[in-house]
């Protein structure tokens, strides 16, 4: 029994010491997530702005 004793503190604190770093891992994954987003977004614009024609070629009247 006195051995289990000694290994309860080393249990508890891999316990602990895993959920910090599983946390720790979600976080650094939803950064990534939020800079690869910036990045597609600033890349490639929205559709919205192809909708309107204005980038396309302009039609000029002449008289």
């Amino acid at each position: 029994m006195t051995e289990d004793r000694n290994a309860d503190p080393l249990r508890s604190g891999l316990q602990k010491a895993a959920m910090h770093f599983s946390k720790a891992a979600i976080e650094v994954v939803s950064g990534v997530a939020d800079l690869v987003n910036g990045i597609t977004s600033t890349v490639r614009p929205s559709n919205s702005a192809d909708d309107t024609g204005e980038d396309g070629p302009q039609r000029i009247e002449i008289e």
